[in-house]
């Protein structure tokens, strides 16, 4: 069995006591018929955070049991495959993009239509974060009067920039990350992560990226040769690695030096350079450009980055 397929088992079982409380409080109210017709499910795109919501979907579909999905009946299994007619996914066009209002539109005549094989039809927005301002207030209207026999299951890894008007129409549930490797390493999330999501892949730069901010701390390369280094990379993943990176290094400075995990080398040599307010000001200015990705504004990439750097390029000692 190739490593990648030992991790997804391992994960899957992770699931049983990492979401466990979830999955009852769902489970209990699709038995007593009080589902919520709005859904919203935070928390990191991992594998067992998917097959959790798999899990449902079939849950809702499955002709066999009522309690739990049997996982062998058509619909569980048109499910598994993405090719239930029941079910609609939505979700950016493109990596890292924003969902646009011509997609919601779209679901303001598929929300009313009867299912084809199931009581229920099943809308699920996957990034829902990602929704621009115009494609929020589109869906809001939607689930302003829901048809009855819609579900509307929405997932996002964070609620910041998710309107508050849509936030009032969704019951929230939370999934967080497991406390073992929250207390070690941060980049170990990519092992949670499929081996081609924008996760995964990022975190296998780390060591390259946190290479590039050193030179900057260390002032042997300036922040725009290192901005553009780093352009080839997808901006919103490169984003959350950052966001992760100085997180890291925040809990290092108050929990000590971590020994496992992706880039330790470099995430220790940083925990003396960097002071907490040069953090804070890192953090904060990555997630206005997280907001600002996720509305569908206009963002150079190179010159946020370089501004990012600057940051750190002002602020630094020179290490000889």
């Amino acid at each position: 069995m190739s490593d990648s397929k030992e991790l997804q088992n391992l994960s899957s079982l992770d699931e049983k006591n990492r979401y466990q409380s979830q999955w009852d409080q769902i489970q209990s109210a699709w038995v007593n018929h009080r589902i919520p017709q709005s859904m919203l499910c935070v928390g990191a795109f991992d594998y067992a955070f998917k097959d959790f919501v798999r899990k449902l979907t079939q849950l809702i579909f499955c002709k066999k049991k009522e309690k739990e999905p049997c996982f062998q009946c058509a619909d569980c299994q048109m499910v598994a495959r993405g090719e239930h007619p029941d079910v609609q996914w939505v979700k950016p066009e493109k990596s890292g993009g924003p969902i646009k209002i011509d997609q919601i539109r779209e679901l303001q005549s598929y929300a009313y239509l009867t299912p084809q094989r199931a009581q229920y039809r099943l809308i699920v927005i996957e990034s829902a974060e990602r929704m621009n301002t115009a494609a929020a207030n589109s869906l809001l209207k939607i689930l302003e009067e829901p048809a009855q026999q819609t579900i509307f299951l929405l997932l996002a890894q964070q609620l910041s920039t998710l309107l508050p008007t849509v936030l009032s129409r969704c019951q929230i549930v939370r999934f967080a990350s497991p406390d073992d490797l929250l207390r070690t390493n941060f980049l170990r999330l990519a092992e949670y992560f499929p081996e081609e999501s924008e996760q995964a892949m990022i975190i296998k730069q780390s060591e390259f990226i946190l290479d590039g901010i050193i030179a900057v701390m260390e002032q042997r390369q300036h922040p725009s040769m290192v901005a553009a280094k780093w352009s080839q990379f997808e901006f919103g993943a490169l984003l959350w690695l950052l966001y992760l990176v100085y997180a890291q290094i925040q809990v290092m400075q108050i929990n000590g030096a971590v020994a496992t995990g992706p880039a330790i080398h470099q995430l220790n040599h940083l925990m003396s350079k960097i002071d907490s307010i040069t953090i804070f000001s890192q953090i904060d200015k990555i997630n206005t450009l997280q907001r600002k990705l996720s509305h569908n504004m206009n963002v150079n990439q190179t010159l946020a980055l370089e501004d990012l750097l600057l940051g750190l390029y002002s602020e630094s000692k020179v290490f000889r």
